[in-house]
């Protein structure tokens, strides 16, 4: 009688046992299955994390293919007198024009360009000390102190793109140069050392700008390489290795 009751503890002990090892080894799948479907679902949650972002993320709408917009033009000797005053005068051209088409002004005539453009100097004068080539840092600084403005911009290295997004979203840019590697058959020869000019547009490859430095200069045409390969700013008299820089202004 002891001994059978032995054997069925040791049975049931047995069966509990084997219950316990089964058991273990359901669990453990299907703890395994649901570290899968949380894994799953966390990647699922992510994907659609980016989905989402990348729907929310503001598309930047392309460039218009062709802008010109309507700066007012000067030579930077309205009279066609070239003496060293207006030999020196291109800065003071591009932001008289600049300034205008912000203002929604013309330039009246001659007399009126001339005016501004001598009254810019004597300013420089007194503020500086000089104002023969000024760097695009001194150009900038003149704008504010002259004509008031704030939001005043100088990029550096600026690429042909960013030229034409500040165009196209409807500022006109003020470009430092090389006058000599622009190219341009309208200039004296050699050409101006230092140049500044305006880009008031671009077409499918070509700028659209009001170049100062001649009488032919409103809406003069340079290709994107001859007018991007000449910006330079003044450095102390060499501008051809000058770094790349733009200059915008903004109401």
């Amino acid at each position: 009688m002891l001994m059978e009751k032995r054997r069925k503890i040791v049975i049931l002990t047995g069966l509990a046992a084997v219950g316990v090892a089964v058991l273990f080894l359901f669990e453990g799948d299907i703890w395994e299955k649901s570290d899968i479907k949380k894994e799953k679902a966390v990647e699922q949650a992510e994907v659609k994390g980016q989905d989402q972002t990348a729907q929310e993320a503001p598309t930047q709408a392309p460039l218009p293919q062709n802008i010109n917009l309507q700066v007012p033009f000067t030579t930077q000797a309205p009279f066609a007198n070239w003496d060293h005053a207006h030999e020196e005068a291109c800065e003071e051209a591009a932001i008289l024009m600049v300034n205008r088409f912000l203002k929604s002004k013309p330039i009246t005539g001659p007399q009126d360009a001339e005016n501004e453009i001598l009254d810019l100097q004597k300013f420089q004068r007194q503020y500086f000390g000089f104002f023969e080539s000024t760097t695009a840092q001194e150009t900038a600084t003149l704008i504010k102190k002259y004509y008031g403005y704030t939001n005043v911009e100088v990029k550096y290295d600026p690429t042909i793109q960013d030229i034409k997004e500040a165009v196209a979203s409807g500022y006109p840019v003020i470009l430092p140069a090389a006058g000599r590697k622009l190219g341009n058959p309208n200039f004296k020869s050699p050409g101006p050392l230092y140049h500044m000019l305006v880009v008031r547009g671009y077409r499918e490859s070509t700028f659209i700008t009001n170049d100062p430095g001649t009488r032919k200069g409103k809406e003069y045409v340079y290709s994107f390489d001859a007018l991007y390969g000449a910006i330079g700013d003044w450095n102390a008299g060499n501008p051809s290795q000058g770094r790349k820089v733009m200059i915008v202004v903004k109401k």
